[in-house]
């Protein structure tokens, strides 16, 4: 695709082995990662190089040059709402007691925090995603309590940085055989209605690193997570716990096109080397 067309990709891994309740769905027994391309509209006065055609299977696209077929394909009409029918089986899936990750991930200035984030009137995948959970808590109340927990992070320069307590200390990721990977320190804010998963988001974008460069006036210089933790305590005793995970990574970059200079080069050189390390971690899964 050409630069006017950029490609932005929104990884969507299928839901993992619940916590609790394992074999509830027995056809979700397995982890697979799907591929979903999003094209952003050719910006104004920019150059395209041929023709980029969609198919109608909305699976494939191809230029002059190349074809690619991925699990999903949104041309540049697409909308909010049809990028997040991409992703709601994972949301569902989540809801029903398994872990599902969502990664936006694509060159810089290609659309992926609009994807995740969206605006107040067009919202993006996690507004519509926190939408979702909360209409179904409400329907499930009369057989059970919920408890949801936001947690909300930044990855800068190999730093991990609580954005819903922000400091200069840099968090340590660890692993145990209780909790597997988690973020020693890591703030967990408790949610009960839609607006306060909202304002976890505001507050810590607020304090998400950012930039301008050639190619973005607001990029986004670190990668960020939200987490959304839910458990469900049934009436007879039984209880569920599921994770969603939003990732809104920072974008590639060629030097040659960003002009980044001095501290921004360095924090291209981060973003480019821990985007290469989650590519070969993503191969090595598909490859079993």
């Amino acid at each position: 695709p050409s630069p006017a067309t950029a490609r932005r990709f929104v990884l969507v891994p299928t839901p993992s082995v619940p916590e609790m309740g394992r074999g509830s769905n027995p056809q979700m027994g397995e982890t697979s990662i799907s591929v979903v391309a999003r094209f952003r509209p050719a910006r104004p006065g920019a150059s395209v190089d041929g023709d980029v055609r969609f198919g109608d299977d909305g699976l494939s696209v191809e230029t002059a040059a190349s074809s690619h077929t991925f699990d999903g394909v949104l041309p540049p009409h697409a909308s909010q709402e049809e990028t997040y029918a991409q992703v709601s089986p994972i949301v569902e899936a989540v809801l029903q007691g398994y872990n599902g990750t969502v990664l936006a991930y694509g060159q810089t200035g290609s659309g992926k925090t609009h994807s995740v984030t969206g605006t107040a009137r067009d919202p993006g995948i996690l507004q519509r995603a926190v939408r979702h959970i909360f209409e179904w808590i409400r329907s499930d109340a009369g057989a059970a309590t919920h408890r949801l927990t936001c947690s909300y992070l930044e990855i800068y320069k190999e730093n991990v940085r609580d954005l819903l307590e922000p400091s200069d200390a840099s968090l340590s990721v660890r692993e145990s055989g209780k909790r597997g990977v988690f973020v020693d320190g890591l703030s967990q804010a408790q949610v009960t209605k839609e607006e306060e998963v909202l304002r976890c988001l505001e507050t810590g974008g607020s304090s998400r690193r950012v930039g301008a460069t050639q190619m973005n006036a607001q990029s986004s210089r670190s990668h960020a997570l939200l987490t959304l933790t839910l458990e469900r305590k049934g009436a007879d005793g039984s209880v569920r716990v599921s994770r969603l995970n939003v990732a809104d990574l920072a974008g590639s970059e060629k030097v040659s096109r960003t002009g980044a200079a001095g501290e921004t080069l360095e924090e291209a050189k981060g973003i480019n080397a821990s985007l290469s390390a989650l590519s070969m971690v993503i191969s090595a899964l598909a490859d079993g």
